[in-house]
């Protein structure tokens, strides 16, 4: 396989998957702060 065959069947997928990973992750976090934290209470 050619560079940009490695590129675009192996590299490029796999950072869209690590980009879903990562915003899946993030949002599970800010979801969770914002249940955790009362101000006011």
């Amino acid at each position: 396989m050619s560079g940009i065959e490695i590129f675009a069947f192996i590299i490029l997928p796999a950072m869209v998957a690590i980009g879903g990973w990562v915003a899946v992750l993030a949002n599970e976090r800010s979801n969770r702060r914002k249940h955790r934290l009362h101000p006011g209470e």
